[in-house]
């Protein structure tokens, strides 16, 4: 109840309930799952209110609280909002779970490797543009040394 008074709420966008306590899960998605990548600041009521949605669901359509509340007027921006920007990521994020509602299996079945991709690349190219904007926001390029314009990463390992 701590956080009852608090106007927002931390999100899975790909549903915790697929992950959390099931076995024969690859450690892979356990690590990346609870990432920034997979969370999103949301209004509580919301988040409260769509559960353990899949993605298709949380962003195919808008709610009437949504709207009113809110003013968020279309899918596009409900994504956007949630830093998933473009149809390219948005496509990694459809593909984390299989259509219908989902129980979270799909994930352990070695079958399934394609969701456990789609899920690792939604989850760390989200993370990446979370991180680019950051950067950008805050300015860190003009706070290096002119004669750099970029950190200096290793080529080869020693």
């Amino acid at each position: 109840m701590e956080d009852i008074n608090c106007p927002w709420d931390y999100d899975h966008i790909h549903p915790q309930n697929c992950v959390a306590g099931r076995h024969k899960m690859p450690q892979i998605i356990k690590d990346w799952h609870g990432k920034m990548g997979n969370l999103r600041a949301w209004p509580f009521d919301i988040n409260r209110s769509d559960g353990d949605a899949t993605p298709q669901a949380k962003f195919g359509d808008v709610s009437n609280m949504e709207r009113e509340r809110y003013g968020i007027c279309s899918p596009e921006q409900k994504r956007q909002l949630s830093f998933i920007a473009d149809d390219r990521d948005w496509t990694w994020w459809k593909e984390s779970t299989p259509s219908g509602s989902v129980d979270g299996k799909y994930l352990s079945c070695d079958e399934n490797v394609a969701f456990r991709r789609s899920i690792i690349r939604a989850v760390t190219t989200r993370f990446v543009a979370i991180y680019g904007a950051w950067y950008d926001n805050v300015g860190i390029a003009d706070l290096l040394p002119e004669n750099t314009s970029s950190p200096s990463i290793p080529t080869t390992a020693t």
